[in-house]
């Protein structure tokens, strides 16, 4: 009894009536409690690019005991959450909410998170935190592009640009054509069929899940008539 009495914070000896040698012991064993820094497990992104019509959260989520206060900081600078109505903290938490009233660019910048408790600090990593700006290209009128037969060619595509940087739609490639990261479009030699097609370059912005394309381009491939003797070129439009 004694031995298994000392290993208890707090016990109580039942006796059972009708046994003198059954003992019953309700132990309630005392487990010290762990002190612990904090440490950060959960955040935002470091490139965040946020939607403008829904609100804001920036994630911080920390352990520690005892459990750590949370600050923040926006470019540098501490960022007073109590100041700013429409900004707001989660209980016991990190996150910040932005509920933002028409004006989401107001809050774009470079955001960190620090975690303290008496037993040290953590810190988030920088958080750039963007607006997406998927814009539509202007409405314009593209000049016809004219070009000999057998010369090389770019056909830029000059995509709106981002946040965030738009994907741009895949085409059928060969030897001959072959498409830049930036959607410009490459010939190392023009062929007569490739007046054949309007061009038309289109970009996706994943994040927003929108298509943009560019008003249609019109390809003039030239016949080259060229006279060595005066050194110059006629075209024949195909």
């Amino acid at each position: 009894e004694k031995g298994l009495a000392a290993a208890c914070s707090l016990f109580i000896l039942i006796r059972c009536p009708f046994n003198s040698f059954n003992i019953i012991f309700l132990c309630v064993l005392y487990i010290p409690t762990v002190r612990q820094p904090p440490m950060i497990f959960k955040e935002s992104p470091q490139d965040y690019i946020v939607d403008p019509v829904d609100p804001i959260i920036v994630e911080c989520e920390a352990t520690g005991n005892p459990p750590p206060v949370f600050t923040w900081t926006r470019n540098g600078v501490y960022l007073n959450v109590a100041r700013d109505p429409q900004v707001s903290m989660r209980w016991r938490s990190g996150t910040l909410e932005i509920f933002f009233w028409g004006r989401p660019n107001d809050y774009e910048g470079v955001y960190q998170c620090t975690a303290t408790n008496e037993f040290g600090s953590a810190l988030s990593s920088y958080i750039n935190l963007r607006v997406s700006k998927a814009r539509t290209w202007l409405k314009e009128y593209l000049e016809p592009v004219s070009v000999v037969v057998g010369l090389p060619l770019i056909l830029p595509c000059n995509p709106p640009v981002g946040p965030p940087k738009p994907a741009m739609a895949p085409i059928r490639q060969d030897r001959r054509v072959s498409k830049a990261e930036n959607g410009d479009l490459y010939f190392s030699s023009i062929v007569a069929e490739d007046a054949l097609t309007n061009y038309v370059c289109v970009a996706r912005f994943p994040f927003t899940n929108t298509i943009q394309q560019k008003p249609p381009l019109i390809l003039q491939v030239l016949t080259g008539l060229c006279d060595e003797l005066f050194s110059f070129c006629f075209g024949i439009i195909l």
